[in-house]
């Protein structure tokens, strides 16, 4: 069990598009109320404004879907070197981010700084698709809908789990003129298949992470609404579903 989070078991290789980014295009199309955004505006841009990726529930929910598909995998090397041509560091040798800091007074510091930089990813997603569910709202009055952000990481290995969770939480913690920078996103749902778990009695298990946002005032219908996801999900991919009992932690 992922503490906090969700955590789908795969039983049988899915008969559906193999990539995650199919799957999961294939997979929303069968929830309730389920509209393409872009089949609606066909033809009809609104001059200035972004959108988003689907509606369903009678347009009472706005889903974004983002995918990892670049690995920053250069992104460690570049610190480091950084680093050394700063002179805050010397060594000889091959040796990994984490020996390197664990022997440096601000290690922690350069451990969170590196982790936001591989996780720049994540956070400019962030920023993107909060001007997209915005627009989206004003496009088809309707304010009171909730927006979910949907990640998808089929094979960008660096992104661990716990990174992409730092850099979530950087950028929904941002304010401005004292109120949340990214206030029209109500919840995060990560799902991640580039860090397959091995679990007894399954041939693999993969992440299905939901999130609040900190803006967020439907907060009890947005993670009822992201667990059902997960849960059909799971359904569509012909594995089993175990929930975590702590609910979606809040960025």
């Amino acid at each position: 069990m992922v503490k906090g989070g969700i955590k789908a078991n795969q039983m049988t290789a899915p008969t559906q598009p193999t990539t995650l980014r199919a799957r999961f295009e294939a997979f929303v199309k069968t929830l309730e109320g389920f509209e393409d955004i872009d089949t609606l505006l066909k033809n009809q841009d609104v001059a200035g404004k972004k959108r988003a990726d689907y509606l369903f529930q009678n347009r009472s929910i706005i889903v974004e879907q983002k995918s990892l598909e670049i690995d920053p995998a250069d992104k460690p090397q570049k610190f480091i070197e950084q680093l050394i041509n700063e002179g805050k560091l010397m060594f000889w040798g091959t040796r990994s981010t984490e020996a390197i800091f664990r022997k440096m007074p601000n290690g922690d510091e350069l451990r969170k700084q590196l982790s936001l930089k591989i996780g720049k990813i994540v956070s400019d997603n962030v920023e993107y698709a909060d001007k997209q569910v915005r627009d989206t709202r004003e496009i088809f009055n309707i304010p009171r809908a909730s927006c979910i952000l949907v990640i998808l990481n089929e094979d960008a290995s660096t992104l661990f789990p716990g990174i992409v969770t730092y850099a979530l939480k950087n950028s929904f913690q941002k304010r401005r003129d004292g109120e949340y920078r990214y206030r029209n996103i109500d919840g995060v749902l990560l799902i991640s298949e580039a860090h397959p778990v091995e679990t007894p009695g399954f041939q693999k298990s993969f992440l299905i992470q939901p999130y609040m946002a900190p803006a967020t005032e439907n907060g009890a219908a947005v993670s009822a609404y992201m667990e059902m996801m997960a849960n059909r999900w799971a359904q569509f991919n012909g594995a089993a579903f175990i929930s975590s009992s702590a609910g979606a932690p809040k960025l």
